[in-house]
């Protein structure tokens, strides 16, 4: 891992940047592999029922909750924050990622409109407003953020 860590995980073999969500899987499977652990064996030691989970995560399918990674770190004594670094540019991808997704289908936000519903008390327009509302509510803090600053590039001033 320590080679890993010291070049950048976050490109392959050839310089191309990868995905965050593969740069952290395959973070997490080579701290497996230097310990020459099997995914069962690993589950078991970090205190799961089952190996698919965690198989989902070293191909970046998944980006693993925020314990797993700490129980990673803690298991392969990474005092670094590495694997967390990793875990948040993941959880920023697809925050952006969504946010786009959320332009593309609704188009960008009309702050005079949203504003005028916001001034005269009323519920925001139908439509693009409310879905990024309630999407940046539920996220967690750092995709929460990237999703924000995306929304304020979009056009909408800055909400509460």
């Amino acid at each position: 891992m320590s080679e890993r860590r010291s070049g950048n995980p976050a490109a392959d073999g050839g310089g191309r940047q990868i995905s965050g969500a593969l740069a952290l899987g395959a973070a997490l499977y080579q701290c497996r592999l230097e310990r020459d652990l099997s995914l069962r064996r690993l589950a078991q030691r970090l205190g799961f029922s089952s190996h698919s989970g965690l198989l989902d995560y070293e191909r970046g399918r998944r980006i693993p909750p925020e314990n797993l990674v700490a129980a990673y770190e803690r298991e392969f004594g990474i005092t670094t924050g590495y694997l967390r670094a990793l875990r948040e540019r993941a959880l920023r991808e697809r925050a952006e990622e969504m946010v786009g997704t959320l332009i593309d289908r609704y188009g960008p936000a009309d702050s005079g409109q949203a504003a005028a519903a916001r001034t005269a008390g009323r519920p925001p327009p139908a439509g693009f407003v409310p879905r990024l509302a309630h999407t940046v509510l539920a996220l967690p803090g750092c995709m929460a953020a990237a999703v924000r600053a995306a929304w304020h590039v979009s056009g909408e001033p800055d909400r509460p």
